[in-house]
Formats: C-alpha cells, structure tokens, sequence
C-alpha cells in the first residue's frame, strides 16, 4: 500500500484545479475530494460567501478525516487561498501523521477565458462548479493568495500539463519518502 499523503490544490476558480485533480488522483492512487461536489450537496444556489464556504470547508474536512484515518492518499480539490481555509486540513494531516503537499494551480487570462467559456458551452459533466468570472473576480479581490508555510509547488494549467503532472506526482513521492 502507497503510503498515505493529503494533497491540498490551492487556486482561485477557472485555473483548472478539478481537472488537475481528476488527472493527479489516478497517478497518486488517490481518493480526490471537491468542494464544488460537497457544496452541491449542501446548498442548492451556492452564493459563495464566507459562511456558506465555511461550512463547506467543514464537511470537506470530515471526509479528508476518515479517509486519512484509512491511510488513504487524498487530493484535495477546493481554492484553499488562504491559510484559515487550509488549518484544519493541516490539523487534520498533522494527527494522522500524514505529509502534506501544497499545489498553488494557476492558469493565464487567455486560459481562464476558455475555461468558463466551456464551463457554460459544452460543459463537463463532472464539472460541479457554479462559478464564473464573476465568481472569480470577487474571490480575487476578496481573498488574495496566501502562500502556505513551509512552500507550495505551482502548476500552470495552461501549458505542458502531461509533464507538470509528472513533475508534481514525483514531488508528492518524494514527500511521502522523506515523510517515513
């Protein structure tokens, strides 16, 4: 059994994370949670704000809990900008002695253009977002990126991603290495 790892994808919406995290899941042999998935669940017209997010956050980080009490390998999929948005996921790695790798995923405008034209064209079925430009300006502003302690790889979405998922899944082998 691969020895177990969480996975936090870092972004703000329309950078590509939830493909990112459908692509990297597989490699790593790992379990991928999503925000959008559970706040579909929870709530049926998201808004986005604060509250709604810290609920889902919550939720998120019960399963992130069980799995990792499993030993399982988990990715992560939710914005995580900031650090109070990532503590408990922390707290929770932290307890079961599991390593965390923190993945800032970012994509240029040109790319997040074609993303949300896509997301409300010829939509991905597995795509459970609601968000969109507007969506993703608001979170710009509101909640700027802090950079996790302890550093973060970055992962450009837009260009070579075979190879910038190769890049990051040794990254993530090599923490589970020196994690043991």
């Amino acid at each position: 059994m691969s020895a177990p790892v969480a996975v936090l994808l870092i972004g703000l919406p329309g950078v590509g994370k939830s493909h990112v995290a459908r692509l990297l899941a597989p490699r790593l042999g790992a379990v991928r949670i999503a925000s959008d998935d559970v706040r579909r669940m929870l709530v049926t017209d998201p808004t986005y704000t604060e509250e709604e997010s810290a609920l889902v956050f919550r939720v998120l980080d019960r399963i992130l809990d069980g799995l990792l009490a499993e030993r399982r390998r988990v990715v992560v999929d939710a914005t995580h900008l900031q650090a109070r948005h990532r503590a408990a996921s922390l707290a929770t790695a932290r307890r079961h002695g599991v390593p965390v790798v923190h993945v800032r995923v970012v994509a240029d405008e040109e790319r997040l253009r074609e993303n949300f034209a896509l997301r409300w064209g010829s939509r991905d079925a597995r795509d459970r977002s609601e968000s969109d430009e507007r969506i993703h300006a608001q979170m710009a502003a509101l909640r700027p990126f802090e950079a996790p302690e302890g550093g973060h790889l970055e992962l450009r979405s837009d260009t070579g991603l075979e190879a910038e998922l190769e890049r990051i899944a040794a990254a993530v082998e090599d923490a589970c290495v020196r994690a043991s």
